[in-house]
């Protein structure tokens, strides 16, 4: 079951309209109500919880939802109230498709919190001007002693969620009194973005991101225009939008209540995405059973699971061996096996496994034309089976996923989710290391030790959360592509995410009409911060809009140690790190170079530079 947490101040009438709208989208769900005004009525007749440690609570501040969550998750652990999950709901979000419960059941497989944006923070390092990071750094000596953490976690706040099992460990973990004296005292702008995930992660919980393209649909500060609204109603894999205006006369709120009447029963509504339905033999004779799609020379011989299954039981250099075989279709070369087998003594077999699925040699056999490499792979390896696969439709290749590598039919929450990751553009490539990378995979091919374990349970070098290979060198081909002004401009929004002021215009100008070139005049600016004009009296600042770019490299700066490596190589050159940059890299990273400067000195690399020219 899903609960619902809202924090309100007042607009009874729109907080009526999201309390149906939520269970209109959301059937069964429990509703608790917050109410952070000064309106003693605002629930009444509004048929949900009201939260009895309800106060008035001021916005964007400790005393605002960082308190509300806190007060909810004590009561609902206190009444034992046996939901699954605990979903924020801002005042100004409204869903538009249903299947969020399934959504989340697939998604947060192995996961105890997802929210917006989930990055990692050094608390006298990091350099960002979102308020939320600034202001804890400065109050740090505050609440080090709270988290007995050296790093803090950001998100965005609006469709947070929480297993119940966090929660409870999350409650265990505060010291009432501490966390009661730093909300009276604390100046955090929206606390409640690090103050939860921070604690879920301390609390031994894997966090993770909203997949797109969910994430493009929860913005802020710009209200929502019906337009985007209804576009987003017709996006399959989103399910909320956020913000919206609070105002049941505004034309997205209408246009919400007129969609919600026309879908009182179960048809969809116009404009809605439209679930697709998992494959029956009823509805597909030639699907039950799905292996019967491949080759008969096929059909007899072992599948992936079973294939890798006898690969995991090996060791050493007859482990690489048999994963080179299965996954490339040859014999190891010298270079190669040595690389991997130190890999294997460094990490575990689950990061073998997870370099060979990542590899552009692999990819390019599996997504090769059928038949192309087929001699001497009689015996019909992983590679061959697969090939099969990624030449089928949607519903059948993902469906035979499940049985190569899973041994069963995917769930219906599990199909709709990876159809709609195909629909909304990741490669079948990224697909499959969703499953293959899945702990159900792992446990099944029989990687069981904790160390291997704890590979299986974070996500690949590059999963649906993160950016596409070489997107990273595509964006920036499209700035260098500009010129004079508009190049600045563009490149400084890319950067910043807003518009330079006319004597920031004018300096880069001048230094380019001086001979810069537009490469050094992007390293200058991913290598500085512009100034940030605060309120001393209220401490609040309007949330920095990080550019495309800059997202672009934090989502790279999100992993750590080998994984950083390889996705920073995988998203910025879209290829694995030879082994000779692989040391640099890590060796640099080990002796304390900072991640942002080794994703600068690929991004810059002549390599890279050369890579523009084919784009």
């Amino acid at each position: 079951m899903l609960c619902f947490a809202i924090l309100a101040h007042g607009h009874k009438d729109f907080l009526k309209l999201q309390i149906e709208n939520i269970r209109h989208f959301n059937p069964g769900c429990r509703i608790v109500l917050y109410n952070g005004g000064t309106d003693e009525k605002l629930g009444e007749g509004l048929d949900v919880d009201i939260c009895p440690y309800s106060r008035p609570l001021q916005l964007n501040v400790g005393q605002g939802v960082g308190r509300c969550l806190f007060d909810v998750m004590k009561w609902l652990d206190e009444i034992q109230l046996p939901y699954q999950f605990l979903v924020y709901a801002d005042s100004d979000l409204v869903f538009v498709n249903r299947g969020f419960e399934d959504y989340l059941n697939a998604t947060m497989e192995n996961y105890d919190f997802m929210a917006q944006h989930v990055e990692k923070y050094d608390p006298f390092h990091a350099s960002s001007e979102w308020p939320l990071v600034t202001d804890m750094m400065s109050e740090w000596s505050q609440w080090q002693p709270f988290f007995q953490t050296d790093y803090f976690y950001g998100t965005f706040n609006p469709g947070q969620v929480f297993r119940r099992d966090i929660v409870s460990k999350v409650l265990s973990l505060i010291d009432v009194p501490l966390l009661e004296r730093n909300l009276q005292q604390t100046h955090v702008f929206a606390l409640e973005e690090t103050l939860y995930v921070t604690l879920v992660v301390r609390a031994g919980g894997n966090v993770r991101s909203y997949l797109e393209p969910q994430r493009m649909y929860d913005s802020w500060p710009d209200r929502l225009s019906l337009e985007q609204v209804q576009e987003a109603a017709r996006t399959p894999g989103v399910y909320f939008v956020h913000p919206v205006v609070r105002d049941v006369h505004d034309s997205a709120a209408s246009w919400i209540a007129e969609v919600m009447k026309a879908n009182a029963g179960d048809t969809p509504a116009e404009g809605g995405a439209v679930a697709v339905q998992p494959p029956h033999s009823e509805q597909d004779p030639e699907m039950e059973p799905i292996l019967r799609q491949l080759p008969s020379d096929l059909q007899q011989l072992p599948t992936v699971l079973e294939r890798l299954q006898g690969a995991f039981a090996a060791e050493g250099s007859e482990f690489v061996t048999q994963l080179y075989r299965q996954f490339l279709n040859r014999d190891p070369d010298d270079e190669g096996l040595q690389f991997q087998l130190r890999l294997l003594s460094e990490t575990s077999k689950g990061a073998v496994l997870q370099s060979f699925v990542t590899s552009e040699e692999f990819r390019s056999l599996v997504t090769a034309p059928p038949g192309d490499f087929l001699p001497g792979t009689e015996d019909g390896t992983v590679a061959t089976r697969l090939n099969f696969w990624f030449h089928t439709s949607d519903e059948v290749f993902v469906s035979g996923l499940y049985w190569e590598v899973l041994a069963r039919d995917p769930d219906a929450a599990g199909l709709q989710t990876h159809l709609n990751m195909l629909l909304s553009n990741p490669s079948r490539h990224e697909v499959l290391q969703s499953i293959l990378f899945s702990q159900e995979a792992f446990s099944r091919i029989g990687v069981n030790s904790d160390r291997q374990a704890a590979v299986a349970a974070k996500p690949p070098f590059k999963d649906a959360s993160t950016v596409p290979p070489t997107e990273v060198l595509r964006t920036v081909n499209s700035l260098l592509k500009r010129d004079g002004a508009a190049f600045v401009a563009s490149l400084y929004r890319a950067v910043y995410g807003l518009n330079p002021r006319r004597r920031t215009l004018r300096k880069y100008l001048r230094k380019m009409r001086s001979g810069a070139m537009k490469w050094q005049v992007l390293q200058e600016l991913l290598q500085t911060r512009p100034s940030v004009a605060r309120n001393r009296r209220t401490r609040t600042l309007k949330r920095r809009r990080t550019g495309k770019l800059v997202r672009l490299l934090n989502q790279i700066a999100m992993y750590d140690g080998e994984e950083f490596i390889r996705a920073t190589y995988h998203q910025v050159l879209g290829r694995e790190p030879d082994p000779s940059g692989f040391a640099l890299h890590l060796q640099m990273l080990q002796q304390g170079t900072a991640k942002r400067e080794i994703i600068y000195a690929v991004l810059f690399s002549q390599e890279a530079q050369n890579s523009l020219s084919s784009l």
